[in-house]
């Protein structure tokens, strides 16, 4: 029997960021071309770009593959959800998953607020062989939850969700289809210099490092994850006003939250600034101030 998990998608709003990732990312390792080492943080969109934009041009690079489109797909590693209007996959262009993970995917499938999903996972393909796993916290993890009536629910209802993949994979037309027996991930290709400047490119906000303890120093960190923080608050605060505009008391309430959200994050930004030896205009304000004592002690003279 196939497994069957009903969702409204139109209301499916997973509890992360577009990108997926935290405001807060580890650091992660990259060769540059002269073949030194360096570290880098994501944080966030620039200053001044659409973040609707970047989203725009980001998934222009990652199409949605249904069916027996997948047959003629390039090598490489893809992220898949089957439901009830077939086989999606979609290219993983990098270890952080920007626009395809699968909540990402069940945002830009067209099908219908009651469609039914039956498993996700990843693959990869070579030449016209696919080893497939059922690893999704967004779909499979969800999927066996609905069965949790007694002890090892777990393990039949990723049986379940394992034949209904076998299926699904089965149907692609020239395409022999193992898989792995586990949910180890595919997703484990190191970041490239290459990725890096393409994600800059777009308009995502990154840090470069020299190595590894300054990227996890929060002397070094936590003023730009903070400033990035701040600036999405910011952002979310103008989108409140147009989605509440009618409803000026929920309004009132959104944007007096955010508001005590950007306050907090001040605060902790100027311990920062603090630590690390002042932002600039402290500067330029102590250099004003000793100017105009001098300036003082002169027409005093």
């Amino acid at each position: 029997m196939i497994a069957k998990h009903v969702r409204n998608l139109k209301n499916y709003e997973p509890d992360y960021n577009f990108t997926g990732r935290p405001a807060r990312a580890s650091c992660d390792r990259i060769t540059l071309p002269d073949g030194q080492s360096a570290y880098v943080q994501f944080v966030g969109i620039q200053r001044g770009v659409s973040r609707s934009n970047v989203k725009q041009r980001l998934l222009s690079t990652l199409p949605l593959l249904k069916d027996n489109e997948i047959v003629g797909a390039p090598d490489g590693v893809y992220a898949w959800i089957y439901s009830s209007k077939g086989l999606v996959a979609c290219p993983v262009f990098s270890k952080l998953e920007f626009g395809s993970r699968h909540f990402d995917m069940l945002r830009r499938m067209e099908i219908e607020a009651d469609a039914e999903l039956y498993g996700a996972g990843e693959f990869r393909k070579v030449d016209n062989k696919i080893t497939y796993n059922i690893a999704s916290g967004s779909v499979t993890v969800q999927l066996m939850r609905k069965m949790e009536n007694g002890s090892g629910y777990m393990n039949e209802n990723a049986a379940s969700v394992a034949e209904n993949a076998a299926r699904a994979f089965a149907s692609l037309e020239g395409i022999e289809s193992e898989y792995t027996g586990n949910a180890n991930t595919f997703i484990d290709m190191p970041l490239t210099f290459e990725q890096v400047k393409f994600y800059e490119s777009l308009g995502y906000n990154i840090h470069y490092y020299k190595n590894e303890e300054n990227c996890k120093n929060p002397s070094f960190t936590e003023p730009a994850v903070l400033f990035a923080q701040i600036d999405q608050d910011e952002r979310m605060k103008e989108t409140m006003r147009r989605l509440l505009a009618k409803n000026p008391e929920q309004l009132a309430e959104k944007l007096a939250k955010l508001d005590a959200s950007i306050h907090e994050k001040e605060m902790k930004m100027r311990e920062y600034m603090h630590l690390v030896g002042g932002t600039r205009r402290r500067k330029q304000h102590r250099k004003r101030g000793v100017k105009k004592r001098r300036t003082a002690k002169h027409h005093r003279a």
